[in-house]
């Protein structure tokens, strides 16, 4: 589908086949960092990087994107309450995330 931008292309156009998400490839251009893990959830989705930041973009009905209740984002946005964690390991539920940090914190939103 795509109806929430939940791609990460910047619209809500619909993709028929694998199209590059430029917003990581510029984030890997500018910083050095690469996606490691993607995760996905009813209308969002959320990535991992090296770096141990987390991204997400898509639907934010329920506050899945863990930047407060609103708007969507049709272009992956950096979830900045996690710092100065590091995330290792992400999980996402249909309308919920999950971050586990190094050193064993946790963190849930949605």
């Amino acid at each position: 589908a795509n109806t929430k931008g939940q791609l990460g292309h910047g619209d809500t156009t619909r993709r028929g086949e694998p199209t590059i998400v430029k917003a990581f490839g510029l984030r890997k251009a500018l910083y050095g960092e690469s996606v490691l893990d993607i995760k996905a959830g009813a209308e969002h989705t959320v990535a991992l990087t090296d770096a141990g930041d987390v991204h997400v973009c898509g639907s934010n009905e329920c506050g899945q994107l863990g930047v407060g209740e609103g708007e969507r984002a049709s272009v992956p946005i950096i979830v900045l309450k996690l710092h100065p964690n590091y995330v290792v390991q992400i999980g996402s539920g249909a309308h919920h995330v999950l971050a586990l940090c190094h050193g064993g914190g946790g963190y849930a939103w949605g």
